[in-house]
């Protein structure tokens, strides 16, 4: 098999939107790996796919886009193992759950378990945060399509 330079420059493009979970995700983790996708129109959201089991995708949103004011405590040694201290190199999104009755489809957020990417070195985890009055707002807050 021969292998062109529009070969590797869409397996590097493809591979600059791979995240990776160390430690996995709660409640799955066998998937270690997950392609981050988003297109413009798109925006604040976007699909987290696992590259192990590609039937297996998260509707994610910018954090920031949905809390305008959300701020994040995590704990130094996660921030480490995770390769930087500069809050600057992380986004921060919210899974989604997807509720589709009758004919409308409602967003849910998750505020309590963020997801957290190292923009630098493609790093992630879900990070468990104690629920606060700003959060529960958030939570209850919802997009209805």
């Amino acid at each position: 098999m021969t292998t062109t330079t529009d070969d590797l420059t869409v397996e590097q493009a493809l591979h600059e939107k791979i995240i990776h979970f160390p430690s996995g995700l709660p409640g799955f983790p066998a998937d270690r790996e997950f392609l981050m996708a988003q297109q413009p129109e798109e925006r604040p959201f976007a699909w987290m796919q696992s590259i192990n089991d590609p039937e297996l995708t998260f509707a994610v949103v910018d954090a920031y886009s949905w809390i305008k004011d959300f701020t994040l405590e995590v704990d130094d040694a996660v921030l480490e193992e995770m390769g930087s201290m500069d809050p600057m190199d992380y986004a921060v999104y919210f899974i989604l759950r997807i509720e589709k009755k009758d004919n409308r489809t409602t967003l849910h957020a998750k505020p309590n378990a963020p997801v957290l990417v190292n923009v630098r070195n493609r790093q992630a985890r879900q990070v468990v945060v104690p629920l606060d009055s700003t959060m529960e707002q958030a939570e209850a807050l919802c997009l209805q399509l």
